[in-house]
């Protein structure tokens, strides 16, 4: 238990050890109570090395995560920056959902998107069922491009702007993705809609690393701003993510621990594979986790702001 989150600094040669990398906070936790176990038996050596152990895996989560303020809901912040005469022309917002196949809670899903009216909705997992139930009940989102599928990646945009979409493949083996060029009022923008392959086994890890790459390699050469949204299977302490997302910018960060997956387990639990990554032309003013809507992954919704880079 104490050297786990150690270990896991090598999950960039090893696979398997960079999964640990995904329970870094579950890891901390288990290493502070532990912590606290041993200082009480009086075995302080131990009980310090846990502690040591523990202070590791928060460093590293606050890293790339700044928790609310006492008092401080996760996108309270956001709020307030959202109504600061800001101009409305400047932003976009975007809910990204993986469905789960199995789930048919339509009804549900579509009156979270109708509360919260995103610019631009992503849905992961989407079958031909699926896809059939949100085009009825997004009639108004006038645009949409889907890759309806009967396995777990299939995938649909939905979007209140026009745009021109593709299905792209980002390497041999990948699963598919979607490319966006959106017709922002701001001006032309690139979203990718990204579901890789969960790195369980070493084949898959190794894909999943690779479709990764290669993102961030079309990301680097992109004509527009660009922005990533998905379940990236991944947590943003995995050095799977760290290698190949350094150039890009996290929604969440300053908004919490951001967990979204099992979805029915508290936060604290939960870990943050769902996200939406952007390029240093947009500034994030939102970012929520959003409540369950019978999949195993909680929503995300994130509004951007366009800003000038000089």
């Amino acid at each position: 238990m104490i050297l786990l989150p150690f270990v896991g600094e090598w999950g960039r040669r090893f696979w398997f050890l960079d999964l640990v990398n995904h329970f870094r906070i579950q890891t901390g936790l288990c290493a502070a109570i532990l912590a606290a176990v041993l200082m009480g038996l009086g075995r302080y050596a131990e009980g310090a090395a846990a502690l040591g152990s523990a202070a590791f895996c928060a460093v590293t989560v606050l890293g790339v995560r700044r928790l609310p303020k006492a008092g401080e809901e996760s996108g309270q912040r956001g709020i307030a920056a959202d109504v600061d005469g800001t101009d409305p022309s400047k932003i976009l917002s975007v809910l990204t959902c993986n469905i789960w196949l199995l789930n048919r809670g339509y009804e549900k899903l579509s009156k979270l998107i109708g509360s919260k009216d995103p610019d631009v909705v992503v849905l992961l997992e989407t079958d031909h069922q699926w896809f059939s139930a949100m085009k009825r009940a997004l009639a108004h989102y006038q645009h949409h491009k889907a890759e309806a599928r009967d396995d777990y990646f299939g995938l649909a945009v939905f979007s209140k702007y026009p745009m021109i979409a593709t299905v792209e493949r980002l390497h041999s083996e990948a699963k598919p993705s979607m490319r966006c060029v959106i017709r922002h009022p701001s001006g032309d923008l690139t979203l990718w809609c990204l579901h890789p392959e969960p790195p369980y086994l070493p084949a898959a890890a190794i894909r999943h690393r690779l479709e990764l790459e290669v993102l961030a390699g079309r990301i680097h050469n992109e004509a527009h701003p660009a922005i990533v949204t998905g379940d990236l299977n991944t947590a943003p302490w995995a050095r799977a993510f760290r290698a190949s997302f350094g150039i890009l910018r996290n929604s969440a960060s300053g908004f919490g621990l951001a967990a979204t997956w099992p979805a029915s387990l508290p936060n604290f639990l939960r870990i943050p594979i769902d996200h939406t990554l952007h390029t240093e032309h947009f500034k994030t003013l939102f970012h929520e986790v959003l409540p369950h809507v019978g999949s195993d992954h909680r929503p995300i919704l994130v509004r951007l702001m366009r800003r000038s880079i000089k």
